[in-house]
Parts: C-alpha cells; sequence; structure tokens
C-alpha cells in the first residue's frame, strides 16, 4: 500500500533531489549562511519543484510558524505527505558540520545540563519515533564530488532517528560533545538515504507509519507546530488541482 500512486510518487521524489542538490550548490557558493537558512531554503524549493510541474493532483505547500517544535521534539521541519485519507508526518534534524573548514565544530554543550545538545536532540526525538517518521539530514557544502567520504556526492546524507539513536547509546560519556570521527563512524554503521530515496520509500510506506489525515492539524498543534512545515498532498478529485 502506498501513498500516492507511482506517478506522483517519482514527481515528489524528484522533487526532494532537485531541492536538495540546488541548495547543497548555493550552500558551496556563499549564497546560504548557515544551517537554519539551508533548510527554509530547501523546504521552499521543494514546494517550487513540485508546484512547477504542475501534475494534476499533486500540490505542495511550505510556511515558516514559531519555533517551539524545534525546543520540544529536537528537529527542525516537518515534512507532511497527505493523500485523501492518510498521511505520514516526518520530522528531521539539520546539521551543517563544515568538515573541511572546521573541526568538532557541529555540535555543541547544553547550558542547562552540560549535556550533547546533538545527543539531547536524539533523545527528544526519540518520544516520538511510534506515530512520526524522523530522520537526520546532514548538509554538505563541498563542491560536488569533492567531499569526504562517506558523505554523499550531490547531497545532503539522510540517516534514520533510530541508527543515530542506537548509536547514542553506545557513546561512553554523553556529555561530550560529538566529534567529527563520530559523526563519520555513525554513517559507516548506518544506512544512508539520498533524500530522494527515503521520501521515495516513505510514500511507498516500507518507511514509517501513516495516520488518518484528519489527525494532522491536531498531532501539529500537540508538537507545539514547527518552524518550517513542507506540505506534499495528493488528491483524487483532481477538479481543484493544476
Amino acid at each position: 500500500m502506498s501513498l500516492f500512486p507511482p506517478t506522483a510518487i517519482d514527481l515528489i521524489k524528484k522533487s526532494a533531489y532537485w531541492a536538495d542538490r540546488t541548495i547543497r550548490s548555493e550552500l558551496h557558493l556563499g549564497y546560504i549562511s548557515d544551517e537554519n537558512d539551508y533548510t527554509s531554503n530547501f523546504t521552499a524549493e521543494f514546494r517550487r519543484q513540485i508546484n512547477t510541474k504542475a501534475m494534476s493532483g499533486v500540490t505542495a505547500t511550505s510556511y515558516k510558524i514559531n519555533g517551539c517544535m524545534e525546543r520540544k521534539t529536537g528537529t527542525d521541519a516537518c515534512v507532511i505527505l497527505a493523500n485523501d485519507t492518510e498521511a505520514k508526518m516526518c520530522l528531521f534534524e539539520a546539521k551543517l558540520p563544515r568538515l573541511s573548514k572546521k573541526k568538532n565544530a557541529w555540535d555543541s554543550l547544553q547550558k542547562s545540563t552540560n549535556e550533547s545538545h546533538f545527543s539531547n536532540q536524539i533523545k527528544r526525538q526519540h518520544r516520538y519515533k511510534s506515530f512520526l517518521t524522523i530522520w537526520e539530514m546532514f548538509y554538505c557544502d563541498e563542491d560536488f564530488k569533492k567531499q569526504k567520504s562517506p558523505f554523499l556526492d550531490y547531497t545532503s546524507t539522510c540517516l534514520l532517528h533510530e541508527d543515530a539513536y542506537n548509536y547514542d547509546l553506545s557513546r561512553s560519556d554523553k556529555n561530550k560533545k560529538w566529534s567529527d570521527s563520530e559523526l563519520i563512524d555513525l554513517h559507516n554503521h548506518s544506512t544512508i538515504f539520498q533524500i530522494d530515496d527515503l521520501i521515495e520509500s516513505i510514500c511507498f510506506c516500507t518507511i514509517g507509519h501513516p495516520v488518518k489525515t484528519g489527525k494532522v492539524n491536531s498531532l501539529l498543534s500537540e508538537l507545539e507546530r514547527t518552524v518550517n512545515v513542507t506540505s506534499i498532498n495528493y488528491t483524487e478529485n483532481h477538479e481543484n488541482a493544476y
């Protein structure tokens, strides 16, 4: 059972790929300032890529609202994939390691707990794993095919939350910042996805669990909403679609 017909999934996954690849290029060229800027531009470009293809029945919206959800869930953005009856609600946390320019600079210690900020985010994410699909997304500022292994040639690298959570459990000291070597080791012990392959797996329901479409707004309210939301909808009634 899939959320959308194969033709719609193909359009959505390709839109995700070109959105991420486009913003990675802009980051490398200096037009993107930081990970928040990347996330905002990526979610907006994802929307544009879908809507400019003008497939009947497929529409996308994206918007920014308050930042309460980042503090509550340890994530930066929400992607909603919905048909007339079911939806997948996805959260992702974004990081920009800049491994070629900085050393061990992408994580920090939380002043309130003296704990790794990334470890704390992973812990907060884990509360929602039973009904939300969650991944970690690592942006790359290197030019295409110039990045360090195991990062991907043209896009960000995406890891499922569960892989990050299990790796974090193995860390001997969560009161230490994550190092660059731990980040690389995490990738070497995880399944790495391009964003398009991840979105395709979610749409085909091999990853994540659907909820009723009518519950989406109540779940967003419960999560206190998020900074960046991209909502992608497919409807069988095409009269009001492009």
